[in-house]
């Protein structure tokens, strides 16, 4: 393939600045200057320097969004480190309570610069056994000193102090949401900026709901009905929040376009997956019990999936605090119906039936669009970082038997129309994931020595046969052997 330097009449572009922009980490000014100049592929007049300009391009928008990646996780550890110490100074304050309630006993005074919070009678009346009970009845008594000392701490840095998680059982939720001021929130960190994609996100419409909104702040399995929604157009009435909830390839959220960056747990996010992943229906809580909490007895699976659902609600109600993303209705759960959701992996499936349909309608051309579409959203295997959940391999191993056809079919047609690079890249995607598909190997011998890159061809016949032993301990069939051989004359393949 000839270089890019070797047709300086076709591209008006300095590609030595370009080199030494990408070099220097000057990521826009690289993708500005090809938008500028109007050639970031399909304008290049030169058929074999279009897919090496359109790479130019994306790998310039991937580096970029690399780059800000950083910048957002920078901002994030900080503000973390911050949220870190402030807990800790104001976990210390009940552990000084608590040691005061167990002994009786004063702890020495807080030098003249601590900030101190309002005294407080302490009662010894009906004061129950249990140790969690004590703490509890305390914490009522003294409700009024812990809003005194949070509205002096909250001046200093008012979204950076949030209350502490909730401990196991729905009793202790409610009590801890009566003391706590439900106004203290958490620091968010800066956010990133979505992922940029050669594919426009389509946000479906929503759903007209069936069920009624359930209350989730302190009974996780209570249906309580709210407030019926205002229909469109009402004055007052608040857009719902759009999702956007990227499976395939590494596991990434957006609420309005915002990341949802914490956690409070990873079974809570794990449901949020299985709820996203299976939103054709509402899923029983016995389900996920036994999904996620197989070992358990009932009881302790239950109040571990309240614990887990309630985490998963507080991770996404920050951008919304109003509104309920995951309903509790008939014993199950799913997400409420209005939310706007767009899913990668169904975005995915419906480029790969569009291009089906396309092409039985032998209209190849807006075909191969929509595949091209579905190649670009299949960023990695589905939800690759859960290696070793059971539930999501029949569907991980399915959209990559779809995406491995997708990529044949278009290797074929690139094939036949002579277009070599773009097979080339296709079919290396293929053996980047199978190296023991000799078809997929035979494809890219013919297309290096239809090039006249006999070299690249008798190569890439000994990955292949470097694979077969070493994946299954075989040699190349008699097909692959007779391309190789041909080559090797160099003869027409």
């Amino acid at each position: 393939m000839p270089s890019i330097s070797n047709h300086p009449a076709e591209i008006d572009i300095d590609w030595r600045t370009v080199g030494q922009l990408l070099e220097a980490g000057q990521y826009d000014q690289v993708v500005d200057l090809l938008d500028l100049s109007g050639r970031t592929g399909e304008q290049v007049e030169h058929p074999l320097l279009t897919p090496a300009v359109a790479a130019v391009h994306q790998i310039s928008l991937a580096c970029r969004q690399c780059r800000a990646d950083v910048e957002w996780h920078r901002q994030a550890g900080e503000a973390a480190t911050h949220h870190e110490d402030q807990l800790r100074a104001y976990a210390q304050v009940f552990i000084e309570r608590i040691y005061e309630w167990q002994t009786g006993e004063t702890r020495e005074a807080a030098s003249s610069d601590e900030i101190q919070p309002a005294e407080f009678e302490v009662r010894q009346v009906g004061e129950p056994t249990d140790w969690w009970q004590r703490i509890l009845q305390r914490l009522r008594q003294t409700k009024q000193w812990i809003r005194s000392w949070l509205a002096v701490l909250i001046p200093l840095d008012p979204r950076r102090i949030r209350p502490p998680d909730v401990p196991s059982g729905e009793r202790a939720e409610q009590e801890i949401e009566q003391v706590i001021p439900s106004s203290v929130e958490p620091a968010e960190p800066t956010a990133a900026p979505p992922v940029e994609t050669a594919v426009q996100a389509h946000v479906p419409e929503p759903p007209t709901p069936t069920v009624e909104t359930a209350t989730v702040t302190s009974a996780p399995e209570d249906e309580t009905a709210s407030t019926p929604p205002a229909e469109a157009g009402e004055p007052g009435r608040q857009r719902p929040p759009s999702l956007a909830a990227y499976c395939l390839g590494l596991f990434r959220v957006y609420l309005d376009q915002q990341p949802v960056a914490e956690w409070p747990s990873s079974k809570g996010q794990t449901i949020f997956k299985y709820l996203v992943t299976h939103r054709e229906r509402p899923v029983a809580k016995e389900v996920l019990m036994e999904l996620f909490w197989p070992e358990a007895a009932p009881d302790a699976a239950r109040n571990n999936l309240n614990v887990a659902i309630y985490g998963l609600r507080r991770a996404l109600r920050r951008s919304h605090p109003d509104f309920s993303h995951v309903l509790f209705h008939n014993d199950c759960y799913l997400l409420n119906p209005e939310l706007h959701i767009w899913v990668d992996v169904e975005e995915f499936t419906q480029h790969l039936r569009n291009g089906r349909r396309l092409e039985q309608l032998a209209e190849l051309e807006e075909a191969v669009r929509e595949y091209r579409m579905a190649e670009a959203l299949y960023q990695g295997e589905f939800l690759e970082e859960d290696r070793y959940e059971d539930w999501l391999l029949p569907q991980r191993q399915n959209l990559q038997d779809e995406y491995l056809a997708l990529l044949d079919r278009l290797g074929d047609y690139y094939l036949e129309r002579q277009e070599y690079d773009l097979c080339v890249v296709m079919t290396n995607k293929i053996v980047a994931i199978d190296a023991c598909r000799e078809d997929a190997q035979r494809r890219l011998m013919r297309c290096y020595s239809r090039q006249g890159h006999y070299h690249l061809a008798l190569r890439q016949y000994h990955l292949c046969v470097e694979a077969l032993a070493r994946e299954l301990d075989v040699g190349p069939s008699q097909a692959t052997q007779d391309l190789y051989e041909k080559i090797q004359r160099q003869q027409p393949v």
